[in-house]
């Protein structure tokens, strides 16, 4: 073995937890426990593994650390899931250190985790949005219950409820179990999966300058016209927009933007997470072409301060765009000083923004 074939990773184990550490990222699929990638315990909290070069992808490392699953991945030391960990060539070796692992608490509320059902096979998807999975998310008690449910209908399904997602994970499916154990609060999701090589453009509103592939309009024209209806006729939805919210993050958050914005009949709430608004030269008259006729509507918009001083000027200049263009709505502006742009601190603020948009 060379130190040029390998790269050291060493890590400060400052929790008082005992038992296995693995390192687990883009070179081995983020399997949790991968036996391989088990890091060395070489003196009472130090531990450290060698990972050869030739496994990392471009020469750009993005890994964790776990205790062998996803329940009991690594925190920062706020408490909050770490964001992923990067190294590139030309860095200096990792040295990290980890202050405590995830004991989370929506793992004690397994009895109200919700009933998921995949919907993909009930729609014939139109070209060019493509078939993708749609899955449905009711609350734990739906079936021995006759109540109406508000539903929110979430972009990007697939970082919203599986533990392997590559890019982190909001788990939805936990966050709804703890709304219900500790708010006494129920909601119907609703995730729509996309298209991977087709996000951008399918995630992609009207009048984006520049934008030859935008086919946002023709996606939530799909949502509104096809999902929803089916939807409302087959489950237990309130069914008014004061009930029927929309939110994503990203360019899952523009797109869930536009569609609050130009149909506030239907989607009368808005979850607005850390929104792509760079791709908006000029926000204010994008906000005015894309704006339906005055109707009251619920919007929470959340950033993360450690995002870039760019997304935190965004937001509030789409704060002030949208209390000027309607004075009849309800805006809550949220901005976590600690976050950053990432599912785990999307994931969090959903369940904080439900005592606002429910």
């Amino acid at each position: 073995m060379t130190k040029n074939n390998y790269l050291k990773i060493s890590l400060l184990d400052d929790s008082n937890e005992k038992g296995n550490i693995y390192l687990t990222g883009n070179f081995n699929g983020w399997k949790p426990a991968d036996e391989r990638y088990q890091m060395i315990n070489a003196l009472d909290n130090y531990y450290f593994i060698d990972i050869p070069l030739s496994l990392i992808p471009d020469e750009t490392l993005d890994y964790k650390y776990t205790r062998g699953d996803w329940h009991s991945v690594e925190l920062n030391s706020s408490g909050k899931h770490t964001p992923n960990r990067k190294w590139a060539k030309g860095m200096p070796e990792p040295k990290d250190t980890v202050n405590q692992w995830l004991k989370d608490e929506d793992l004690n509320h397994t009895k109200y985790y919700p009933i998921i059902h995949d919907l993909s096979s009930k729609f014939k998807v139109p070209d060019p949005i493509k078939t993708r999975r749609i899955s449905i998310l009711l609350p734990w008690d739906y079936y021995s219950s006759t109540e109406r449910y508000p539903i929110v209908y979430l972009q990007d399904g697939q970082n919203l409820f599986q533990d392997k997602s590559p890019y982190g994970n909001w788990h939805i499916d936990r966050k709804v179990a703890r709304l219900s154990a500790q708010k006494d609060k129920r909601v119907i999701i609703l995730a729509v999966d996309h298209t991977h090589e087709n996000r951008l453009a399918e995630y992609t509103p009207p009048h984006v300058p520049d934008r030859a592939e935008a086919y946002g309009k023709e996606y939530i024209d799909f949502l509104k016209n096809d999902i929803i209806p089916y939807v409302d006729q087959n489950y237990r939805t309130i069914g008014n927009p004061q009930n029927t919210i929309i939110g994503g993050s990203s360019m899952g958050g523009l797109i869930s933007l536009y569609a609050h914005l130009a149909f506030p009949a239907v989607f009368g709430k808005g979850l607005i997470f850390s929104p792509s608004l760079w791709l908006l030269p000029n926000l204010f008259d994008w906000l005015q072409s894309n704006s339906a006729d005055t109707i009251k509507t619920k919007t929470y918009i959340y950033c993360g301060g450690r995002e870039s001083n760019e997304m935190v000027g965004q937001v509030v200049a789409l704060y002030h765009g949208l209390r000027a263009l309607n004075k009849e709505n309800e805006i809550t502006l949220k901005i976590n000083s600690q976050g950053e742009h990432h599912e785990s601190y999307w994931g969090e603020e959903f369940f904080q923004s439900m005592e606002f948009i429910l």
